[in-house]
């Protein structure tokens, strides 16, 4: 007995040596593998150190991200995975081949990171003890080594998510990881890899397969398939233009199926009804053409999350829809679904998120919140009918959804106030409902929602007084809208709000007269609009320095005055738009600069040269300094600017020539320097600037000819305008090559020769135009401005300001030059040209026959010419024509009749020898006007019988007029002495 005690003491004792201690805790890692871990961390680099855990005093089993075997001491799995969000935790620098020294390492995870597009190393297939590796999203680039493929143990292999994405030739090294269960290829360019779907074949025990972004576009033949026991499924967004593969609809092991944002063809498959075991389906923007829902998918009883956006369905809902008793979410969004929710949908209880927006449903809104009165009214969280067409008034019954989080009504047709119960949605956190037709003001009741986080209420018929007790509870609020309102915020002058927002926008409400004090207690603000918000004050010293935590600030269209401070550091602004004040002085020099500044229609004045020359930091993309006071020469400093894309510089009075190193501007999109008084000639360097969309340099007194490079080099430009110059010689006809033109205007100015006749060559101004062009956009500080051109146009007799409408306009002004030879037929095949003018020139010969086709034109002046002939009667076909003048020709002949010309009153017409409606001036029947009377000797009706009764009244005044003053000289002798003796008493 004893000596079976001591053989259990021995055996026990022989275990605790084995393993190195009987607590796991005092496992210490193996020396060489804490070198081999030293010398990987060596080769990193660790910005915010991450990594100050791997001490060389310290047990490298304690170091952050280390695990090591509880036995034997060896580091098993290596993980240092940052989060997707913290870019400023990115490890970066090169991966050491010390790792493989790590014998033992299973697990190796280095995603979410930044090693800027270094390959991944090839030694990494010799660590053949890995059973998961996950370098996804972490910027490796080129190629995958085809090493990998001796990782036979391999469970999981994450690779993609990277930019620039990796790639491969092939796929053929994976048939040597049969163990593998995961395989993440996304974002990885398998474009050249053609048998890659025969190479993911040959792994039978794959479980989920992601290939999301990998540029394919066919599947090659299947004849088996492999990976029956597959449960997740990705391919979206690649190039798929086939029908979908009948083997896809046979893994009947599918959980998860994703093939969104492809180019599949034919109706959504009914097969998919064979996928029982699916419970993500997501078939949002895959091209599939069906017209409605198809029943068919009413029958995966098991399917929790359903995505069927942007795919053009139409038609109503089923109530078939209460067959998926499962469904938690379901998107519907982006489509054409028209009709009623159906009822029974409120029997959906485990539903938590609907998104139905940007259909075109027009149920009342009360009705819709009616389909939920079921155990619907318990489960949904998240609720979207943004962008339809709901009507009526937010009802009460809106309280019934006790446990909703996110309400999204905005763009619809919802009226009359918003109820009181809204604040008994005590789990509300996101209420949008902006854009509508509510009225009222804003409920108290409001202030009750302690949850809320986002209040968006803008575009309405609001108004009100709000007071602290609109806000009171409100200490999560983060982003507050509530712009063009008619609210009037009423706060005491020491109000410190509950919340810290991250937005504000209250544009077009009542904020002012002074500046808002308790802005300053809002720490984490990060969007500001109080534009045209009745502010009348200046600006307070502390505003400065607290609004440099700021990204976009817009403080303009109100009544701020005084000075800027004369250095202004503007901290983290990308957009800062102080416009149309009451701002004075000199402009300030900038220490740090925002993407886009808009000082524009303020009361600056002074020299430009220190706020261009001696700013630090000049990463503008956007500069407005218009409508100022601004003078003194442009200086010569725009090689510092390199960054920038839009100068408007317009209605100063800033004088000299363009300087030369506007040259440097070379990614320059437009430049506005109308309304000065520059003068000298267009500068050659401007050719540089290749990306130029808008060119204005009118009314300035710039000479010379019209460079002919314009044409040569300025290829993407849309709007040139050089009018009111002092510019003369002939139009060059490189300008032709401006296919993308669509406003020329090289107006008043002292030009000749003719118009060239391959002005028929402008693109833009014979294709239809649409609104889908009307912004460009600019990438500055990771965000993109939206860009919304301008241009100033003489039209329809008068000249006007187009901006937001500027994409539809095309127009040509050739006037007040001394430009002659006939008028180019090829001008006509400008068919969507609006406006064309070509007044006060010496043009002659006839207005060309084909001008009927030019279908948009709305204005046409070619009034001070020497034109003659007939007014082509297709010109009456010109139904959107506004405006019309043909003054002060040589015109001649009958103005065709019709509907059009007729409406123009005769201030079109004079100065010609034309006849007909709308002139006082009868035809006959070969176009001569008759003295009296119609060819049937009657009196004509109209202008005929007014010019016979002039014509006589003349004739009657001539014999009194004569016999008044000639008759008593000839019957008095008295007289006619007394006469000629005046007249020779005045000779003499």
């Amino acid at each position: 007995m004893v000596g079976n005690f001591l053989l259990f003491l021995m055996l026990f004792f022989g275990m605790n040596i084995c393993s190195g201690s009987g607590n796991p805790s005092e496992v210490l890692c193996i020396e060489s593998e804490r070198e081999a871990l030293l010398r990987f961390k060596k080769g990193l680099v660790d910005p915010l150190n991450r990594l100050s855990s791997w001490d060389v005093k310290q047990d490298c089993c304690k170091w952050v991200g280390i695990s090591c075997d509880n036995s034997t001491g060896y580091v098993k799995e290596l993980i240092l995975a940052n989060n997707e969000f913290l870019e400023a935790y990115q490890l970066k620098g090169n991966v050491s081949d010390s790792i493989l020294n790590l014998k033992h390492l299973t697990h190796f995870d280095l995603s979410n990171n930044d090693f800027e597009g270094v390959r991944i190393p090839s030694f990494l297939g010799s660590m053949v003890s890995l059973r998961y590796l996950n370098l996804s999203r972490a910027r490796f680039s080129g190629l995958i080594p085809h090493e990998l493929g001796n990782l036979s143990n391999l469970n999981h292999l994450g690779l993609g998510g990277t930019y620039p994405p990796l790639y491969t030739e092939n796929l053929g090294w994976l048939h040597g990881l049969p163990s593998l269960l995961k395989l993440n290829l996304m974002h990885v360019d398998l474009s050249n890899a053609s048998s890659w779907l025969l190479d993911i074949n040959k792994l039978p025990s794959l479980q989920e397969l992601y290939l999301w972004r990998c540029k394919l576009v066919d599947f090659a033949p299947l004849d088996h398939v492999n990976f029956t026991s597959l449960s997740v499924l990705d391919i979206s967004s690649n190039n798929f233009k086939s029908f979908l593969p009948k083997w896809i609809s046979n893994l009947s092991s599918l959980v998860s199926l994703d093939l969104s944002r492809n180019d599949f063809q034919g109706p959504i498959p009914c097969a998919l009804q064979n996928m029982s075991a699916l419970s993500y389906l997501d078939l949002s923007s895959s091209g599939f053409n069906s017209s409605t829902i198809p029943s068919c998918l009413y029958t995966l009883h098991n399917l929790q999350h359903l995505t069927l956006r942007n795919l053009g369905l139409n038609g109503g809902i089923s109530n078939n829809i209460a067959n998926l008793t499962n469904l938690v979410s379901i998107d519907l969004s982006n489509n054409e679904l028209d009709g009623r929710i159906p009822r029974l949908i409120g029997n959906l209880c485990n539903l938590e998120k609907i998104n139905l927006s940007n259909n075109k449903l027009a149920e009342n809104i009360s009705e819709i919140f009616e389909s939920f009165s079921g155990c619907l009214m318990d489960s949904l969280i998240s609720l979207d009918l943004s962008y339809n067409k709901i009507s009526s008034h937010l009802t009460d019954k809106i309280a019934k959804l006790k446990n909703l989080s996110i309400l999204d009504l905005a763009r619809n047709s919802i009226t009359g106030p918003i109820p009181e119960s809204i604040g008994n949605l005590s789990s509300l956190t996101t209420l949008n409902i902006n854009y509508n037709e509510l009225s009222g003001t804003l409920p108290k009741s409001m202030g009750f929602l302690s949850s809320l986080q986002v209040l968006t209420v803008s575009d309405n018929h609001l108004e009100g007084i709000l007071s602290e007790d609109h806000f009171a509870n409100l200490a999560n609020l983060e982003i507050l809208e509530m712009n063009d309102n008619n609210f009037t915020l009423n706060f005491a002058t020491e109000w410190i709000p509950p919340f810290n927002l991250y937005m504000i926008r209250l544009r077009s409400c009542i904020v002012g007269p002074q500046f808002p004090k308790w802005l300053k207690s809002q720490k984490k603000l990060s969007w500001v609009d109080l534009s045209n918000a009745k502010l009348s004050d200046t600006i307070p010293d502390w505003f400065w320095s607290w609004s440099s935590q700021c990204i976009y600030l817009n403080l303009s269209h109100n009544q701020l005055y005084g000075t800027l401070p004369h250095i202004l550091f503007t901290g983290n602004i990308s957009i800062m738009d102080l416009r149309s004040n009451l701002f004075h002085g000199s402009l300030p020099r900038l220490v740090s600069s925002p993407a886009q500044l808009d000082l524009s229609n303020n009361f600056f004045s002074g020299n430009i040269t220190h706020f261009l020359c001696r700013s630090q930091f000049l990463g503008i993309s956007v500069l407005h300094l218009g409508n100022n006071f601004l003078s003194g020469n442009i200086p010569n400093c725009w090689e510092n600017w390199e960054s920038l894309q839009v100068l408007s510089l317009d209605n100063n009075n800033l004088s000299g020539m363009i300087p030369t190193s506007m040259g440097s501007l070379t990614i320059l999109v437009s430049l506005h320097l109308r309304n000065n008084s520059l003068s000298g000639v267009i500068p050659r360097a401007l050719q540089s600037c290749l990306e130029l969309r808008a060119l204005d340099l009118s009314l300035n007194a710039f000479h010379g000819k019209i460079p002919a490079w314009i044409g040569m080099s300025l290829l993407k430009l849309m709007t040139l305008n050089l009018g009111n110059n002092e510019i003369s010689g002939l139009i060059p006809k490189e300008l032709c090559h401006l296919s993308y033109l669509q406003i020329m205007d090289i107006s008043n100015n002292n030009l000749s020769g003719s118009i060239p006749h391959c002005f028929g060559n402008f693109t833009s101004m014979a294709t239809k135009r649409d609104l889908s062009q009307r912004f460009h956009f600019i990438f500055n500080k990771g965000y993109a401005i939206a860009i919304l051109e301008n241009a100033y146009v003489r039209t329809k007799g008068s000249e006007l300001y187009y901006d937001t409408i500027l994409a539809l306009m095309t127009s040509i002004d050739l006037s007040n030059n001394n430009l002659s030879g006939e008028i180019p037929e090829e001008i006509t095949n400008l068919f969507a040209l609006r406006s064309l003018n070509l007044s006060i020139n010496h043009l002659r010969g006839t207005i060309p026959d084909r001008i009927g086709g030019m279908k948009d034109l709305e204005s046409l002046d070619l009034s001070r010419n020497q034109l003659w002939g007939r007014i082509p009667p297709s010109m009456s076909e010109l139904s959107f024509l506004s405006y019309l003048n043909l003054s002060y020709n040589n015109l001649s002949g009958p103005i065709p009749t019709g509907t059009q010309l007729q409406r123009f009153t005769p201030f079109s017409f004079i100065g010609n020898e034309l006849c007909g409606d709308p002139l006082n001036k009868s035809c006959g029947m070969e176009g001569v006007t008759p003295k009296f009377g119609n060819e049937n000797g009657k009196e004509s009706e109209g202008g005929s019988i007014i010019d016979g009764w002039f014509y006589l009244s003349m004739g009657i005044g001539f014999v009194f007029g004569f016999w008044g003053i000639w008759g008593p000289l000839l019957l008095s002798k008295a007289w006619r002495v007394k006469y000629f003796l005046s007249v020779c008493h005045k000779l003499a």
